[in-house]
């Protein structure tokens, strides 16, 4: 799940709702199942000390990692560093040692170091010292350093041409798993305090070796095959983390409720989930048509949980005690779907700088096609750097999943569901924010540009003369039409016109010329 807030109608606060909606669990908020992973996953990175997570995007990875798995490593006596990503980039004019160990020390240092230039020049080694030496509490001498890494999938697909700055990040992650203080190398192995050095008592940042665990798509795995050789053991110890079964959506479902003093029925539960565990499957054989999985994804679901809450909240004034089928029944879980990407875009929007009508129709026009199914494209919403950003945010929230293939990147909708939810949250944005002229120019892109949606010769000096700056590309495209359109029915109706003329007068030479011919016989 995404770790930002999208607007203050998805913020749970602990007077709200128990769902969390599309955003990722906190430390501290307690994850309503996986609790089996969580254990595992702690257990498997003490034991192997390099762990990959992986899995399909949006099965929640960070919600795990943030909720769960720091909780139980702490138990253990190791300590979290993050968890961090590598996707910050540097700003424009500083040189930076290697951009990735730089995201790492943003994360990890930002709150106690205002030293750009520091933070630029820093080794992975120094990063991690420095993160150690300022946590707080102090490490006490048993705990062991866990760096976190979450997304690790970014340091494949921000920049797939800087190979030697991914290949020192490597080896600097490599050496710092491989290595000790320099002073502590001689201590015992069974040394759990904090080492001294033979000639006295030796501070030691870091108390023993370092643990690592990485986090990413699965989908995304084959990048690392280049690198995983710099890494102790290669990264052999991995753990796949799947959507929700239906038995772990029911526990997600009811628990948040039972927590709260609110019976979620299991009627209502099985029903909610039979609606969620549903893809479009299409062949050429056979139309699209949706049919059942055995999975569940835990964005949709909370989402859709967080908007069960509300509604029922709302129409009982707060003094609810169950929620049951008839309520699940009447549930638009489209609608959810649809205030959410809403929400998610308007967010984007706001944060990058990209207008939300370029970000509406990029959606639209790019990643769904006019049948009404879901199409790739390798083009992002808005060039440069905002472009990068603005996909980057609109993966973490998970409404579009990227694909790297030959140096390409290519950009889909994360799931059949969010196509009518994309479309009617369109409609509902562009006849509220929009002239109805612009609506019109949208509908003729989404037809196939027909001819009878044209704007008529008497509305073209409506269409915003002189400001294409301020119109998208299919609005200037529309206006052209028209004019073009209206010229061409002006000049068709001047050739009909002059036709006419000529036909009577002709008309009228004959009855004259007959009219002599009479007269002289």
């Amino acid at each position: 799940m995404n770790t930002w807030a999208t607007s203050d109608t998805w913020i749970t606060s602990a007077h709200d709702n128990p769902y969390v909606g599309p955003r990722a669990f906190q430390p501290g908020e307690r994850l309503p199942n996986r609790e089996r992973e969580a254990s595992e996953i702690a257990n498997l990175v003490v034991a192997e000390r390099v762990v990959l997570l992986h899995s399909p995007s949006g099965a929640g990875k960070t919600s795990l990692i943030q909720s769960a798995v720091t909780g139980i490593l702490a138990e253990k006596d190791f300590r979290p560093l993050g968890p961090a990503r590598v996707d910050k980039p540097p700003p424009p004019g500083l040189q930076v040692r290697n951009r990735y160990v730089y995201s790492l020390a943003l994360h990890l240092l930002g709150e106690h170091c205002t030293d750009t230039q520091l933070l630029a020049s820093s080794t992975l080694g120094q990063v991690l010292d420095r993160a150690m030496a300022q946590a707080d509490p102090p490490f006490s001498g048993r705990q062991q350093p866990v760096l976190i890494i979450d997304q690790f999938e970014e340091v494949l697909t921000l920049d797939p041409t800087d190979w030697e700055q991914k290949t020192n990040f490597f080896e600097e992650l490599g050496s710092e798993l491989n290595s000790l203080c320099h002073a502590c190398e001689s201590d015992a192995p069974e040394r759990t305090a904090g080492p001294q050095a033979p000639d006295g008592p030796h501070e030691c940042p870091r108390p023993r070796r370092l643990w690592l665990l990485l986090a990413m798509r699965e989908d995304y795995m084959g990048g690392l095959e280049s690198y995983r050789r710099l890494l102790p053991g290669h990264v052999r110890a991995r753990y796949r983390l799947d959507f929700l079964t239906h038995h772990e959506a029911r526990l997600a479902i009811q628990r948040p409720a039972d927590d709260w003093g609110v019976r979620f029925s299991d009627a209502a539960a099985q029903a909610l989930i039979e609606r969620l565990a549903m893809t479009k499957v299409s062949s050429p054989d056979h139309p699209s048509e949706w049919q059942p999985t055995p999975y569940v994804e835990p964005v949709q679901l909370q989402v859709v949980c967080h908007r069960l809450w509300r509604d029922a909240k709302e129409a009982s004034h707060d003094g609810f005690d169950a929620i049951d089928i008839g309520q699940v029944e009447a549930a638009d879980i489209d609608d959810a779907l649809s205030r959410f990407y809403g929400d998610c875009v308007a967010e984007a929007a706001s944060t990058t700088g990209v207008p939300e009508q370029t970000i509406r129709d990029w959606f639209e026009n790019q990643l769904i096609t006019t049948q009404g199914f879901r199409s790739q494209t390798v083009t992002r919403p808005a060039p440069g750097q905002e472009g990068v950003q603005l996909v980057r945010l609109l993966e973490d929230t998970h409404l579009v999943r990227a694909d790297t293939r030959s140096q390409n990147t290519w950009y889909e909708l994360e799931h059949d569901r969010l196509i009518t939810a994309v479309r009617k949250s369109n409609d509902v944005w562009r006849w509220s924010h929009l002239l109805p002229w612009q609506v019109t120019a949208f509908d003729w892109q989404r037809s196939g540009r027909p001819k009878a949606l044209l704007a008529p010769a008497r509305e073209l000096p409506r269409l915003a003369p002189g400001k294409d700056e301020d119109l998208t590309a299919t609005e200037r495209e529309f206006r052209a039409a028209s004019v073009e359109e209206a010229q061409r029915g002006r000049l068709i109706w001047g050739v009909r016109s002059a036709a006419r003329m000529l036909a009577v007068f002709c008309l009228i030479q004959t009855v004259v010329i007959v009219a002599l011919i009479l007269l002289l016989v």
